[in-house]
């Protein structure tokens, strides 16, 4: 069965940001990624990891 547990977003790190992590004179692009489980019963099982290693 397929289901929806949650959501993974990228964003482009804007400049206050590239400030922040002292990335401000980088002329490449940098992006954030969030990733967020809503459904507690698939915390803690590594999930997110696995999903990382296959995408990245």
């Amino acid at each position: 069965m397929n289901m929806d547990i949650g959501y993974i977003q990228f964003y482009l790190i804007n400049d206050e940001e590239l400030d922040t992590y002292d990335y401000k004179d980088y002329q490449g692009k940098i992006y954030g990624m969030d990733q967020f489980i809503g459904e507690t019963e698939y915390w803690n099982q590594g999930i997110v990891i696995k999903n990382n290693q296959r995408n990245c």
